[in-house]
């Protein structure tokens, strides 16, 4: 079972699910902090941190491991560096010079460890800097590939003190490159009339609430927020994603909470359903203006894009978008012609071991409990191939204890299955798995009841034949409430 915090993505009542972060480039570069401190021990070396230069080199990833970007330190001119991969168990570096060879890795988990070895690598540089070979050499000017060389530009600067005059190319290249996003609550006016303004009002402030924060947390910039629809941009900010990424990521997170929304959050008995467009367009100036400002035909495409053709709960990305996203983006989406217009699709059933569901996620059944005594709930439910067990955990906190379990009947006793925050718990008759919702106050689990008694209590498969009973447990040492939303569904 996938142990991460995917959530559902309802599309025409078919449940998706899926952890979109795995297909997002990560961002392990240094902070500005670290990399002050190391220039500051460099130069007490004696070494001029001038003829130093950052580098964010991307480093390419699989489907089990995403793109990253990392951080890299090179001497101006020459192929002298340290890079810093940061992985989960610790730093993993890559030095030039070496001890005693050309190239040499190094790894350790603790950063002080690490700023002594890049200690020791600064040395060892400052030692060849010196060598009467190394002032031979510079004369020749063959360097590396990634090393920063002085533009002509800079030589006139230098010369005749004034910088040369922008051409009209250059002007070109000075527009802004953004990614613009609009969106649209579906027959939001039929909600509205349908139901109760005191349940209306603070359900769509609600969702609207949750849309700002997503928005900030990706570095996205409101333009207008105009009754049901909120249009968005995502700037091309350096040491980021690009914002055609930041763009997919934002709303691919507003997108899948929806169901989580509907069920735990909304006053109103209908599903909040939202379409969206991403577009890309180039803006000059934008430091100097605000996002209301943005005045370009191509937002207009965008908006009529997303009005006229994205379904509900669908992401549509127009080319100029497309382009500029990963390839393992990019082969989750579908292409269709419109007016002869190219248009992609986000389709997640192109997403590796998706698991889709075709009943209505609102039908989830409801229970409170706070204490650490078990709540149990009798059921009947008959156990097919095809029957899935899906749960839904509200938590008070972040990290809270949970117990949620179901008994499965034989002929030989009843045994439990079930799925603990805190660690596995096995007996004769028990088997709880180990999950976790890091991060996040909700938690999905969506599994086979069959794999799941085919795993834990192999002797039992062929002679189960129904689940019996349902048992939640709350935290040991708090009283704080947890809500689970729980069922079970046939999924052929």
């Amino acid at each position: 079972m996938n142990t991460k915090t995917p959530f559902l993505v309802n599309r025409g009542g078919v449940f998706y699910f899926h952890y979109c972060e795995e297909y997002m480039p990560e961002h392990q570069i240094l902070l500005e902090a670290q990399r002050e401190q190391l220039l500051t021990q460099m130069e007490n070396l004696g070494l001029d941190r001038t003829k130093f230069q950052w580098h964010d080199e991307d480093v390419p990833g699989s489907w089990s491991k995403p793109d990253r970007k990392i951080s890299k330190i090179v001497y101006r001119d020459t192929r002298y560096f340290y890079r810093f991969d940061v992985r989960p168990i610790g730093y993993y570096c890559l030095r030039c010079p070496g001890s005693d060879r050309p190239t040499e890795e190094f790894q350790h988990n603790n950063w002080d460890i690490i700023v002594e070895d890049f200690l020791s690598w600064a040395k060892r540089l400052k030692v060849e800097l010196e060598t009467p070979e190394f002032a031979e050499s510079t004369k020749t000017k063959i360097f590396d590939s990634d090393a920063l060389t002085e533009t002509e530009d800079v030589k006139q600067t230098a010369i005749t003190g004034q910088a040369p005059q922008a051409s009209d190319e250059t002007k070109k290249q000075l527009m802004e490159r953004i990614a613009f996003v609009s969106s649209d609550m579906v027959d939001s006016t039929g909600l509205e009339r349908r139901h109760s303004l005191d349940d209306v009002d603070p359900t769509f402030k609600g969702i609207r609430e949750y849309m700002k924060s997503v928005i900030n947390r990706w570095s996205g910039q409101i333009c207008t927020i105009a009754g049901d629809g909120i249009e968005f941009i995502f700037r091309n900010i350096e040491k980021q994603l690009k914002p055609e990424e930041r763009a997919f990521g934002c709303v691919y997170s507003i997108l899948t909470y929806l169901p989580v929304f509907n069920l735990c959050e909304s006053l109103i008995t209908e599903p909040i359903r939202f379409r969206f467009s991403i577009g890309t367009l180039n803006v000059p100036d934008l430091d100097k203006r605000t996002c209301r400002e943005i005045t370009d035909a191509h937002i207009n495409t965008i908006c009529k894009t997303q009005k006229d053709i994205a379904d509900e709960n669908e992401i549509v990305i127009l080319e100029t978008t497309y382009r500029h996203l990963p390839q393992k983006l990019r082969s989750l989406c579908i292409e269709k012609e419109v007016n002869g217009v190219s248009l992609y699709v986000f389709d997640p059933s192109l997403v590796p071991d998706v698991k889709i569901f075709d009943e209505n996620w609102l039908s989830l059944k409801k229970e409170e409990h706070d204490e650490y005594d078990h709540k149990d709930v009798a059921v009947d439910v008959m156990i097919t191939p095809s029957l899935h067990f899906i749960a839904l955990i509200k938590l008070s906190f972040v990290g809270q204890p949970f117990v949620v379990y179901y008994q499965v009947h034989t002929p030989q006793g009843d045994v439990w299955i079930g799925y603990r925050q805190n660690g596995d718990h096995i007996t004769g008759t028990e088997h709880t798995v180990a999950v976790q919702f890091p991060n996040s106050r909700y938690g999905i689990i969506v599994e086979n009841v069959l794999d799941r008694v085919r795993v834990n209590f192999p002797q039992l498969v062929d002679n189960c034949d129904k689940i019996v009973n349902v048992r939640f447990r709350a935290s040991k040492d708090t009283s704080a409430p947890i809500t689970f939303y729980y069922g079970f569904f046939d999924k052929k």
